[in-house]
Parts: C-alpha cells; structure tokens; sequence
C-alpha cells in the first residue's frame, strides 16, 4: 500500500475515533446535569457533534490548502482560531463557557476541536514521516 495514503487513511481514522471520544464525554455531560427536555436533550446530544465535524472537515481543508510546516503548536493555534469562530457564531464570546442551558458547549467545542487535530496531527507525522509535514 502506499504510504502518503497509509498515513492520510490512519490519520483520518485517529480522527474520528478523537471525534467518538469527545462526543461520548459530551454525551455524559448532557447526563451529569439537570436531565433537559426531551427535544432540547436530543437536538444537544446531536448538535456537538455535528458542529465538530464540520470544524473537523474545515481544518483539513485548510490544513491541504495552507502548505506550512505544520507544528504542534501551530496546529493548536489555527484549529482554535476556528473553534472560537464558531462558538462565537453559536452562542456568543461567554454563554457557551458558563454553566447553564448550553452545557459548557464551547469547551468541548474548542477542546474537541484541539484533540481531534493533534489525533491527526500526530497520527499524520508518525505513518506520513516528512511528506506529511509539508502537507
């Protein structure tokens, strides 16, 4: 099998499973609190998710488009500087950061975010060796 493939196929799959993770953890916060209405619960349980995934698709295509040496930390800084754009767009700058109907949604936003691109970051840099820096 060819190896750039290798690489971008595991990387994928080690995001995804980053996405599962943070998605069940998600999933016991919504269970820890208040139990909420049975729409506003469901529409919760799917929303996280569903936002993570598209930040997820969206840094990888930034991530193909922008040809840098990608580095842990420069990793970290372009998926946040989506991650608060979105929650910003969702809720605000702080209702998603406090306690109450949103559940502390943009922590696990902005940290889901952050776990899900390093998973691939990393799993990227192992299989991918230095083709996969320069992508």
């Amino acid at each position: 099998m060819n190896r750039p493939f290798l690489a971008h196929s595991l990387a994928l799959v080690a995001a995804l499973v980053a996405l599962l993770v943070v998605s069940g953890l998600w999933i016991l916060n919504l269970r820890a609190g208040p139990r909420p209405e049975g729409f506003t619960g469901g529409a919760m349980v799917v929303f996280l998710p569903a936002v993570l995934l598209a930040v997820t698709v969206f840094w990888l295509v930034v991530r193909a488009v922008l040809r840098v040496r990608w580095n842990a930390l420069l990793v970290i800084g372009a998926v946040l500087v989506i991650a608060v754009l979105v929650t910003a767009a969702y809720c605000g700058p702080v209702a998603c950061f406090v306690p109450g109907t949103n559940r502390l949604a943009g922590w696990f936003i902005e940290g889901g975010a952050v776990a899900i691109a390093l998973a691939h970051h990393f799993v990227l840099n192992r299989f991918g060796g230095t083709h996969a820096a320069k992508t």
